[in-house]
This record gives C-alpha cells, sequence and structure tokens, in this order.
C-alpha cells in the first residue's frame, strides 16, 4: 500500500495502527475501525483490506477465532482488487495454520496451496518460504514424510541463503526441528541424527529458554528412540 498517496490524517492513522499493532490490541482495533469507515465512504479497497488485515491479525493473536475467519475471509475481496499478492499470501497463509491447529488439515492444504500460488505467480519468494514451511509442517502432522521433507527443503535452503534474516535462528530452529522429527519418525536414524547436532550445536546456544522449548521436545523424543549416541 502506498500510504503517501493519501492525506496527511489518513496517513497519520496508518502509521498509529503500525504502531499500535504490535502492543494495543483494543487501541488497534479501534483504528481500524476508523480507517475501514473512511474507506468505504472513498471506495477505497487498499483501505479497507489493510483494515481487515490487520484486525484478523489482532484477532488471531487474542484467540478469537470467529473473528479471525470473518476478517480474513472478507479482506480477500479488497486486497485481490487492488494486487496486494503479500497481504493474501499472509491472509491464506495465516488461514492454514488455523485450519490445521483445529484439526482441520483438508481445509489447511487449501489455503496452504492458495498462499503458494499467489507467493510463486507473484515472486515472493520471501513469503513462499513461510508457506512452503507450514505446508511441511501439516504434511508432518498426517505421517506424509517425503511431502513433509521436501517442502521443508525449500525452507531450509532459503533459509541458510538468507542468513541476514531479522529471525534467522528461530527459522533454522524450526525447520531444523521438522526435518529432524520427520527423519526419526521415518526411521531415518542417521539424518535424524545430523539435524539433532545441528540443533544442539548451532541452534539451542543462541535461543531463549521459551524458544528452546520445541528443541528439548524433540531431543526428549530422540533420546527416547534411540539413546544418546
Amino acid at each position: 500500500m502506498d500510504v503517501g498517496q493519501y492525506r496527511s490524517d489518513v496517513q497519520k492513522l496508518i502509521n498509529q495502527i503500525q504502531v499500535a499493532r504490535g502492543s494495543n490490541s483494543k487501541e488497534t482495533i479501534k483504528l481500524c475501525d476508523e480507517l475501514e469507515k473512511y474507506g468505504r465512504e472513498k471506495s477505497d479497497d487498499s483501505l479497507i483490506g489493510f483494515a481487515r488485515f490487520t484486525r484478523g491479525e489482532i484477532y488471531y493473536l487474542l484467540n478469537d477465532m470467529p473473528s479471525f475467519y470473518r476478517e480474513m475471509l472478507f479482506c480477500m475481496e479488497p486486497l485481490e482488487n487492488i494486487g496486494e499478492w503479500g497481504y493474501l499470501t499472509m491472509a491464506n497463509n495465516m488461514l492454514g495454520i488455523m485450519s490445521l491447529n483445529r484439526g482441520n488439515a483438508p481445509f489447511a492444504m487449501d489455503y496452504y496451496q492458495k498462499a503458494l500460488r499467489i507467493s510463486q505467480t507473484y515472486r515472493l519468494p520471501d513469503l513462499e518460504w513461510i508457506v512452503h514451511m507450514n505446508l511441511g509442517t501439516m504434511f508432518l502432522s498426517v505421517d506424509n514424510f517425503d511431502d513433509a521433507l521436501r517442502h521443508y527443503e525449500y525452507s531450509f535452503q532459503y533459509i541458510k541463503a538468507h542468513r541476514n534474516l531479522g529471525n534467522y535462528i528461530q527459522s533454522l530452529t524450526a525447520v531444523c526441528v521438522g526435518f529432524g522429527k520427520a527423519y526419526l519418525k521415518k526411521g531415518d536414524t542417521e539424518h535424524a541424527t545430523g539435524f539433532k547436532s545441528r540443533l544442539v550445536e548451532d541452534c539451542l546456544p543462541a535461543l531463549e529458554a521459551e524458544e528452546a522449548i520445541p528443541v528439548n521436545c524433540f531431543l526428549a523424543k530422540y533420546y527416547q528412540k534411540i539413546g544418546d549416541k
């Protein structure tokens, strides 16, 4: 969205939303309501789509699932009308995450595949790798290890090539945990051990205690299955 095209008070409102979205959910929702109202008065799909998408993000964090689904589904038409493909990719990706969390893998697959098509069609590699990561997690959850590994591999290659990612270690950790789980469940202890070593040597030392929980859970399963080698 080109914020510079709007008059100063609208620019200020958008900036206030950007500042508030990370710390004040009630204020963010209130500001989004105001922005959407203005957008509807001006028939501006960019403002409407942005307001609804942002509200959807807030409801996701608040675990208000009915409101989350409503906002994400209704933000899609205005965002598609103006070609905001990045937001559309993220909206479908988040809908996929929530559908999988609620045990609906078929719905999750539909949303992830749409997110993947959009990111590939409009060349958004900085978002595509995230969708691949989530597809890997979905396939792992239904014991489709080969497809899980294929998607994890795409994400792994992207992460390795972009060490300047703001959350590089956290992203590397997530994909290595995914690899480790998939190989362990598949019975490939050699590859599972390789990713176990990478997690212990490269990731754990740089993680906060809460961030290390998924690693420690994997390590517990690893040691239970094949012992400390």
